[in-house]
């Protein structure tokens, strides 16, 4: 289970109906929310240290509350949502990588080409304006 999952784990435990107006310990919320045991003490408190950096519990010394923002947060998809978005924001900026080179490729193509038939369209429309005039 990854870091953002056990943290969504943990907002959802506390966004639950009955367990909004209490506060919690770390180690009681350890034992709660993960009775598998598959977290330890270090790791419950460097998760929920997190949690409340980013503004989504409230802490009181060695408890912890549960924050109205939690709700939408968790709708959005929590942290997992956040890492999947990151992850396809970063695949986007890499494509978006990629065609902005092969442009530049074909801009540095097609630059000369494109000026030298500017030139000799501008040259000769010049020359038949000239023409034109002096009759």
């Amino acid at each position: 289970m990854s870091d953002s999952e056990k943290k969504d784990k943990i907002l959802t435990f506390l966004n639950i109906e009955d367990n909004r107006d209490g506060f919690f310990q770390f180690n009681d919320l350890n034992k709660l929310v993960f009775p598998d045991g598959s977290v330890n003490n270090n790791e419950i408190l460097y998760l929920i240290d997190s949690v409340i950096n980013d503004g989504y519990l409230f802490q009181d010394t060695s408890k912890v509350k549960y924050i109205f923002t939690i709700t939408p947060f968790l709708k959005s998809g929590g942290y997992t949502g956040q890492e999947e978005r990151r992850k396809l924001e970063a695949e986007a900026s890499y494509q978006k990588t990629l065609y902005d080179a092969k442009l530049t490729k074909w801009q540095v193509k097609i630059f000369w080409p494109a000026f030298l038939f500017t030139l000799v369209g501008s040259i000769l429309g010049i020359i038949s304006f000239y023409l034109q005039v002096r009759k």
